[in-house]
Parts: C-alpha cells; structure tokens; sequence
C-alpha cells in the first residue's frame, strides 16, 4: 500500500499592506512565512516543501499569498497594545484560479507601554495572526 502523497501548498511571500515602520517589513515578511510554512507542516495531509515527483498537472496543490493589511502600535495609559489584520487567497496550482472567498484574521496584543523591544512582539503578533488563519480557516478550503 502507497502513502497518500501530501497536498503541496507554496507559500507566497507575504504581502505587508500598512504597518507602524517601514523598516520592519523584511523581518515581517520572514516571521509570517516562518508562521505559514510551520502551520502548514503541521497538518499531517500538507506539506509547504515540493514533494519528489510532484507534479503541477496531476498532483493536488496549491499558492497561498498572505497579506498583512495592518500592524499598527497604539499606547493607551500603560499599555502598548499592537493590532495586526490579515488575509488569505488560497488559488489551485493546477488551474491558478483563486477560491471564490478571501480569508480574514486579526491578532492583537497588549503588553507595558515601556516595553523594551515591542517590535519583536508586533513579529510575533503577525506571524500568530497568519498561523492562526491558516489552521482554522485555510485548512478548511485547501481540504475541501
């Protein structure tokens, strides 16, 4: 008996749409493609690595482009509280087309408004937020 070849998904760079500093979007785009692709492998039907003898034309796959919308940073009395906004397409390999429904979530996070390093925290917000989406929406779509 042949193991059932897992469903290939290639993870698109992500997409940063609006956030707090500019100089964070190459980290952003690392964090969240970290997140995705750990998301991803962790469904025992996935795989975000090309397996061996895949093939476009035969073999079930898919392009998942992520996007952050926002990450914005906001401090209220002590609290710094970060926001980040997500989407998700999910689009067949095969023929390209998207899903019909572009998936959505957000994530946020209130930590001391003298927090030391915040930025490590909006990384973590925005790659938590792309993973969450993934597991509980994507998954959803990709297996259908």
């Amino acid at each position: 008996m042949t193991a059932e070849k897992k469903i290939y998904v290639a993870i698109q760079a992500a997409n940063i749409t609006k956030i707090y500093d500019k100089g964070m979007k190459s980290n952003l785009q690392k964090a969240m493609a970290k997140a995705a692709k750990k998301a991803i492998d962790s469904h025992k039907k996935m795989t975000s690595s090309k397996p061996s003898g895949w093939k476009k034309e035969t073999d079930k796959g898919f392009a998942l482009n992520i996007n952050l919308t926002s990450l914005s940073k906001t401090v209220v009395k002590n609290e710094m509280i970060i926001k980040a906004s997500v989407t998700a397409v999910v689009a067949e390999t095969k023929t390209g087309k998207g899903m019909k429904k572009q998936l959505s979530g957000n994530g946020m996070l209130k930590i001391a408004a003298n927090h030391k390093k915040p930025d490590g925290e909006a990384l973590f917000i925005a790659g938590h937020a792309i993973a969450t989406l993934i597991k509980e929406k994507a998954v959803k779509v990709i297996l259908a």
